[in-house]
């Protein structure tokens, strides 16, 4: 009852509130589910099936156009089975202008998120203390043990984007004060690959079948990179291209298609967080991964390696050589550059693949051939390949994709 009598509430005062600035509030609710919006900006049209309130306030004010909103364990469902969840989330917007706003966001692990937008340029400040950091990180002592060294005090995470540079790619330019170097680096560069490795292990998210850095060939990794973290080799667990592209999507009034995680974020998610949808759990990933390479100095000849062993090429397939003998029966090593972007297009959507190829639907054979045809290219371009390879036309080049075909 409840949301049928808040949208008409809307419909009726919206007129209202765009001619006169009236002030608008809105109370709590408990568990109400509003059904088949559709939300709209710009060009981009969201249909959601439905969102749960546990609790929700709303704030309008006329001068200064002060806008205050609180939620508390909001769920969202999507027709595409997105499910995202925002956790204790609070947020205070206030606009000088509509050109101008500042936005002041409360998570339950981090005290303040400061954006000020001016346009299309985008100033971030965060200040972290170390019980921030201790509810942040891991829960293990490794970490902990860091943490309790620190000489700082806190953190503090600047970060601009500017949406009118000329440049090849946008990027968003940030900087972090106040992580200490450690001393023994090195010993606890070890200790952290031993920890992911023991975590991965007790979830079950570990191929039986490891294989070490020196025998994965050029080609897998080289491939891997391409497809999935172009920018692997140059950033430090977090990718400001990545981000850059996400904020120049969303500045430009469209959605991003990806998360912008980056490999080193993929295997921290896997090794010691939960597969939630969130801004909470994003965060997580994105600070651990920045001390995990910057700090504690894990490898990238570590991360691609436990990476390859771990990633999750189907139901219950884990590992790169235990994927390659079930979709090829070959070893590695023994790998074409069709079959390797084959395991490469299955890593983001590993159980919607499953679904797709027992039904062998059209979308995946669609999807499959694009990826192929697109990534082939930038592989040579890339010097990962030195010659494109004959594609197969009409031949069946393995029992689970006789269904592919480049007719030419």
């Amino acid at each position: 009852m409840i949301p049928f009598l808040l949208r008409l509430v809307f419909m009726i005062i919206s007129p209202l509130l765009r001619k006169r600035g009236y002030k608008l509030h809105i109370g709590s609710t408990s568990w109400n589910r509003f059904k088949n919006l559709t939300l709209k900006y710009k060009t981009v049209i969201i249909k959601i099936d439905c969102i749960r309130l546990k609790r929700f306030a709303f704030g309008l004010s006329k001068d200064k156009i002060k806008f205050e909103c609180g939620l508390n364990g909001v769920e969202v469902y999507r027709k595409e089975r997105l499910r995202a969840s925002i956790e204790r989330m609070e947020a205070d917007i206030k606009f000088s202008s509509l050109q101008y706003y500042s936005v002041e966001v409360k998570f339950p692990n981090i005290k303040v998120l400061n954006l000020n937008i001016d346009k299309d340029e985008l100033y971030i400040k965060s200040v972290l203390s170390k019980q921030d950091l201790y509810n942040i990180l891991p829960n293990n002592n490794l970490f902990h043990q860091y943490v309790n060294s620190l000489l700082a005090e806190q953190i503090t995470i600047l970060a601009y984007y500017n949406n009118h540079e000329v440049k090849p790619m946008p990027i968003v330019n940030y900087q972090i004060s106040g992580l200490e170097q450690y001393d023994n680096w090195q010993s606890d560069s070890i200790s952290l690959k031993t920890l992911i490795l023991s975590k991965l292990k007790s979830k079950g998210h570990l191929t039986s079948e490891y294989v070490t850095y020196d025998n994965i060939p050029y080609l897998v990794k080289a491939t891997l990179i391409a497809c999935e973290d172009p920018a692997f080799m140059y950033h430090t667990g977090v990718c400001p291209y990545a981000f850059g592209l996400i904020l120049k999507t969303l500045f430009d009034g469209r959605l991003p298609n990806g998360g912008g995680s980056t490999l080193t974020q993929q295997l921290i998610k896997n090794a010691f967080f939960t597969e939630d949808i969130s801004i909470d759990r994003k965060v997580k990933d994105a600070i651990t991964s920045l001390i995990a390479e910057r700090i504690f100095h894990l490898s990238k000849h570590d991360i691609l390696e436990i990476y390859l062993n771990m990633a999750e090429f189907g139901i219950g397939i884990f590992g790169i050589n235990s994927a390659a003998k079930h979709y090829f029966d070959k070893d590695i090593k023994d790998l074409s550059p069709i079959e390797v972007l084959v395991l490469t297009y299955i890593l983001p959507r590993p159980k919607f693949f499953e679904d797709a190829l027992i039904n062998k639907s059209q979308q995946l054979k669609n999807n499959l051939k694009g990826h192929i045809l697109v990534n082939l290219p930038r592989l040579k371009q890339k010097r990962v390949i030195e010659e494109l390879p004959e594609l197969p036309k009409g031949i069946i080049f393995s029992k689970h994709f006789s269904f592919l075909e480049f007719d030419n």
